[in-house]
């Protein structure tokens, strides 16, 4: 039997400016595929073909889409910050709730405890919400379907990229660590503890490298969609030619441009993307193992 002893720290994970920059940028990036990904839904319920979308040049959107869009993200948020109460509560801690800005780039709301929780616990706390929320709003999407709820959930999606995060993170140490606050001289970093409860808690064998290569995926497909979202403003703020996102004749069909002055076409299509997206996790492992091996 392995013995147990009093909780220690074995790891501190800080939102650092860096970490908050990459949580926006992310968070852009997966609200813009989720609400694709929601919007092929409401195509799917309407029973009908999703088309490609369009844009030519910047068009006004109506304030009542507008007030309707800001009323359901701040429901969306209460609820999803409840939940994660609920669950802290669940397990033994009394949350308390707030909102923050983190280095002045990244708006949030959160709900803490001071109470440390098993790994499985805590797993069950962050991912909670986003999956519950997720499902429900697909399942509303079927009953009344609906482009501004998609827009929501989308913005819930987005705003759940911290979670997932931190999801990611515990998930690489064994069930017998417990999760926590930080120590009072590192909380003005932010972030949580991972205490060691045994004498074999460690990071699980692998879970490195596999950090590394959804780090490098993450990274590349991230730059590729920023690139894309670069090319749209682009389009709007100088109306340099016609933008399509969509599906008009394939699935394999993902991003094109044709610019006005001389007819020159950009083109993606979704497998050149997943192959890119690939080959940039194995770059990034492949760089990772060599600076390991160097140290």
């Amino acid at each position: 039997m392995t013995p147990s002893r009093p909780p220690q720290l074995i790891a501190a994970v800080r939102l650092t400016r860096v970490v908050s920059l990459q949580w926006l940028v992310v968070s852009v990036v997966g609200f813009l595929i989720s609400a694709y990904a929601f919007e092929m839904v409401v195509a799917v319920a309407d029973e009908r073909a999703l088309g490609p979308v369009t844009i030519g040049r910047l068009s006004g959107i109506e304030p009542a889409g507008w007030l309707a869009v800001c009323g359901l993200v701040v429901a969306i948020v209460v609820v999803h910050e409840s939940i994660h109460g609920i669950c802290l509560a669940r397990y033994g801690g009394r949350p308390n709730y707030g909102v923050g800005l983190s280095y002045l780039l990244l708006p949030y709301a959160y709900a803490e405890t001071q109470t440390t929780y098993t790994r499985t616990q805590m797993l069950v706390v962050v991912l909670s919400p986003v999956f519950l929320i997720t499902a429900l709003g697909v399942v509303l999407l079927f009953v009344y379907p609906s482009s501004v709820l998609a827009v929501a959930l989308a913005l819930n999606a987005a705003g759940s990229i911290g979670d997932l995060w931190m999801a990611g993170v515990v998930a690489q140490y064994p069930p017998t660590v417990r999760i926590g606050p930080l120590p009072d001289s590192a909380k003005a970093s932010g972030g949580f503890g991972v205490y060691a409860t045994t004498d074999v808690d460690s990071r699980r064998p692998g879970t490195a490298a596999v950090g590394a290569f959804c780090t490098g995926a993450v990274g590349t497909l991230t730059l590729t969609v920023v690139g894309i979202v670069a090319t749209v403003f682009h389009s709007l703020a100088f109306d340099t030619g016609t933008v399509v996102v969509g599906n008009p004749d394939s699935w394999q069909f993902l991003f094109r441009h044709e610019r006005v002055a001389d007819g020159a076409i950009l083109e993606l299509g979704i497998p050149f993307v997943a192959a890119l997206t690939a080959l940039g996790g194995i770059g990034w492992l492949l760089i990772t193992v060599g600076r390991n091996r160097l140290e």
